[in-house]
């Protein structure tokens, strides 16, 4: 790696720990167009696309670090929390079966089998709740009547 490179990467390094997040991003780009599968550049870019926008916009980022670096528990920890929050709960669950056998903590594990459980909780409340109450609309107009007096269903 070329020193301009290096200064590169030391620069986003300390923009992003400055918490200047889009310098930080930008110089992660560039770097990556030079070194595309650098995986700590890559998990890097992904906390920054979890943190300022949607978890699926970290997923590739946080894919490519672990292909490089499969013995990173960290990288492991971070791409399968964001599979969960991107609600890709299936692939979270088979990543977290590969992840075991790389080594990650049991502690880890535990804690990310508990987000699972508690995404699929919620998942599961939220399509209850939407199939058993009436819309919005339904709702606005039933007080609508109400409040003018107007009882009849």
């Amino acid at each position: 790696m070329s020193l301009a490179l290096d200064q590169v990467i030391n620069k986003a390094l300390a923009s992003h720990n400055s918490g200047d997040l889009i310098e930080a991003e930008k110089l992660y780009i560039t770097i990556l167009q030079h070194l595309p599968r650098h995986s700590s550049v890559n998990y890097n870019l992904g906390l920054i696309k979890t943190s300022t926008d949607e978890p699926k916009t970290a997923l590739p980022y946080f894919k490519v670090a672990l292909e490089e670096n499969p013995n990173n528990e960290i990288f492991w920890v971070s791409y399968v929390q964001s599979l969960i929050k991107a609600n890709q709960i299936t692939r979270a669950k088979k990543y977290l079966k590969r992840a075991m056998k790389h080594g990650v903590s049991e502690e880890n594990i535990s804690h990310i089998r508990g987000q699972i459980t508690n995404a699929i909780k919620v998942r599961s409340l939220a399509r209850s709740n939407t199939s058993s109450h009436p819309p919005d609309i339904q709702l606005a107009k039933m007080f609508a009547s109400f409040n003018s007096g107007d009882l009849r269903a």
